[in-house]
């Protein structure tokens, strides 16, 4: 990472320390504007050439103050924020989302949470509030509904007590993830030039920046995209192309309220985020360690699923610590028993086992159906309403939870069970 918000809105502290105390909100045409910090992580947002590849972050850097500030701020209306004064940390070697992995996660939470350090320390001075009004992170749209869940969970306090958790705590920093569908600088030109012509980057941008500068402390966090905002434990991609590429994983109907708590609402307690990071410091090194098998029903039947599962959880190779299945409908997966056995044997060697959906909306219900019902008794566990990126990620998160502060089985089933960030697991969490 070769600069984070804390870092560099130091620097400016040091130099308008001489100007006195700084302000949270930076003034320019006529209107107070929101103050906030931009995490580059890469993607299309980013992205140059062809085929496309984002640039690194000194690159887009260099571009957005050339390029991308007078062009976004000669629009109409004016920005929620002063683009020229956004306090940047650039995740250095820049993403292509396509190979983000649980470390990146880490990095980007820890960016945020960096932000939210400085927000938080500066905020308890007397008369000083120049800390960032949110933080808004710009990422590839392939694997962005994984980052931004995990992004949530890793900056939500949890308590584990008697193989019982809940979420305790989250930041007070609002924040949102956001990308685009078109790059921002026009790809045609060798070095950036222009922006791209009737391109979404721009708008997506805008729209992020009004959600954080009216967005209350303690403000669940968001994916903004395509006009739309969206839960970041909820949001999925749902098409390669449409500028409104992403929606939720359970949009809010009947079954999906049954299925799942709402959402944390904001009088959830503020979190430190000092103490968060280092937690976060803690479980890094575990991220990533053992390997999230998600595996898919289909119309090969239950004999070659099931093999698959055996293969892959003994294989040293693949380092398996959980297993994620994604089932038809309701969460049916065929041949209970053939497929029951198999799930049985992956619980025995203390493989978590999820069962969730390849439908988009609608969640989890398994014990709907009969074909759904067995998975209970062979030891697997209902996603509820999440997301296949949602439960990808949580499942990651609990792992490195569990090796880093010793949690037995118990709690790591707890944790999945326990509806942290409004990802949409099925047990609500405790008042």
């Amino acid at each position: 990472m070769e600069a984070d918000c804390d870092r560099a809105r130091r620097a400016d502290s040091d130099a308008s320390a001489q100007q006195g105390a700084g302000a949270r909100r930076a003034s320019g045409g006529g209107a107070d504007r929101a103050r906030l910090c931009a995490i580059y992580a890469g993607g299309t947002i980013g992205a140059a050439g062809r085929p496309l590849a984002p640039l690194s972050g000194p690159a887009f850097r260099a571009a957005w103050d050339r390029v991308a500030v007078p062009a976004l701020a000669a629009t109409a209306p004016p920005a929620a924020t002063d683009w020229a004064a956004l306090d940047w940390t650039l995740i250095e070697p820049a993403i292509d989302s396509t190979d983000a992995t649980p470390a990146d996660w880490a990095r980007l939470a820890d960016a945020v949470l960096a932000a939210a350090q400085y927000g938080a320390r500066h905020g308890a001075q007397e008369g000083i509030q120049d800390g960032p009004a949110g933080a808004m992170v710009l990422h590839g749209t392939d694997t962005l509904a994984q980052s931004a869940a995990a992004i949530a969970l890793l900056t939500t306090e949890v308590g584990a007590r008697s193989g019982a958790v809940r979420p305790l705590a989250r930041l007070a920093l609002p924040w949102a993830v956001t990308g685009s569908m078109q790059p921002l600088f026009d790809p045609a030109d060798p070095v950036p030039a222009r922006l791209t012509a009737d391109g979404d980057a721009g708008e997506n941008l805008a729209q992020t920046a009004a959600f954080l500068a009216s967005a209350a402390p303690g403000t669940p966090p968001a994916v903004v995209f395509g006009g739309r905002q969206l839960g970041a434990a909820r949001a999925v991609k749902r098409h390669t192309a449409a500028r409104a590429a992403f929606g939720e994983s359970h949009a809010p109907t009947e079954r999906s309220a049954r299925l799942s708590p709402a959402p944390p609402s904001g009088a959830v307690a503020a979190a430190d985020p000092a103490r968060l990071r280092a937690r976060l410091a803690a479980l890094a090194p575990h991220l990533g360690r053992r390997s999230v098998v998600t595996l898919a029903a289909g119309p090969d039947g239950p004999g070659r699923l099931a093999a698959q599962i055996d293969a892959l959880v003994a294989a040293p190779s693949v380092a398996a610590g959980a297993l994620l299945l994604a089932g038809h409908g309701s969460g049916n997966l065929p041949g209970a028993e053939t497929l029951g056995p198999a799930i049985a044997r992956a619980r025995a060697r203390g493989l978590p086992v999820l069962v969730a959906t390849q439908v988009p909306e609608g969640g989890t219900d398994p014990a709907s159906y009969a074909a759904g019902a067995w998975t209970a008794a062979a030891g697997a566990a209902s996603a509820g309403a999440m997301s296949l990126a949602a439960a990808q990620a949580k499942l990651h998160v609990a792992l490195a939870l569990a090796a880093a502060e010793g949690w037995d089985g118990t709690t790591l089933d707890a944790y999945l069970a326990t509806d942290i960030a409004g990802e949409g697991a099925p047990g609500a969490a405790p008042p």
